[in-house]
């Protein structure tokens, strides 16, 4: 009779890198309103539009905002499961598969007018390395990896398609793009576009990688393996706004948009 020894090659760790990350807060607006007449042709713009990314209804901008979009800014859920940056390397934290985590994604006006919000949401993975202290680090991104066992979800849902609709043609099967369908007004909050994290159950599945007998023992050894171990999910969240005036316009300007119209002051898809 076999003896089988069975023998898990590194712990089973899901990182965490920047989950909340490029969400600028001040947009300059390129389309202005045009006036014009026998004597002078005049363009004013709306140049400093506000709009703040919430988490968990905390403004995650921390009120740096910056017209080029670079700002980089670290949600809470992030920190609580372990991440820190000095800047310069990123130490990640870890999450539990299948485990679902509170993590309110949602808008802010910053300003005192209304205005239309979008907001483009990217999911992949990375290769992690150890740095000299053996700390997890992230490294080149791993295409490969499905950015589907990542999981953004509202109320179960795919995500909140009350108040918020998902344009195809914008995304891929890393990056989707989101509207908030109504006009966000003077310094108020979007309902969540999604409520909650989690990474898929499904990956704490084991993988046989190797089977080895020993002829003079009859030992047979099992060598298991996971194929997201080593692995860390980046979310990045990017929420930009435009102004309420000739918004067909104003889209497909400034994002180049066509699929987008109005309809009693309410964007939906053409």
């Amino acid at each position: 009779m076999k003896k089988i020894n069975k023998k898990y090659i590194i712990p089973f760790i899901i990182a965490a890198a920047l989950l909340i990350s490029g969400a600028a807060g001040v947009f300059a607006v390129g389309s202005g309103l045009a006036f014009t007449s026998d004597d002078y042709e005049a363009w004013f713009y709306m140049n400093h539009l506000q709009v703040h990314l919430l988490e968990n209804g905390r403004d995650v901008c921390d009120g740096h905002n910056t017209l080029d979009g670079d700002t980089k800014v670290t949600g809470e859920l992030v920190q609580y499961l372990g991440y820190s940056s000095d800047g310069e390397t990123d130490k990640l934290g870890n999450v539990e598969p299948g485990m679902k985590y509170k993590e309110e994604i949602a808008a802010r006006n910053g300003q005192d007018i209304p205005i239309y919000v979008r907001m483009t949401i990217r999911k992949y993975w990375v290769v992690t390395e150890k740095n000299d202290a053996g700390e997890a680090v992230a490294s080149d991104k791993a295409p490969d990896l499905s950015p589907d066992k990542i999981h953004l979800t509202y109320g179960g849902k795919e995500y909140n398609s009350d108040d918020w609709f998902i344009n195809e043609e914008e995304s891929t099967s890393e990056m989707k793009t989101y509207y908030y369908k109504s006009q966000l007004a003077p310094e108020a909050d979007t309902p969540a576009l999604f409520d909650s994290l989690s990474i898929d159950r499904g990956l704490a599945k084991k993988e046989e990688a190797s089977r080895t007998t020993d002829p003079d023992t009859g030992v047979t050894k099992i060598t298991y393996k996971y194929k997201y171990n080593g692995y860390a999910f980046i979310i990045k969240a990017d929420v930009q706004a435009i102004q309420t005036h000739n918004i067909e316009d104003a889209i497909h300007s400034q994002w180049g948009v066509s699929n987008i119209k109005v309809s009693d002051d309410k964007l939906e898809l053409k």
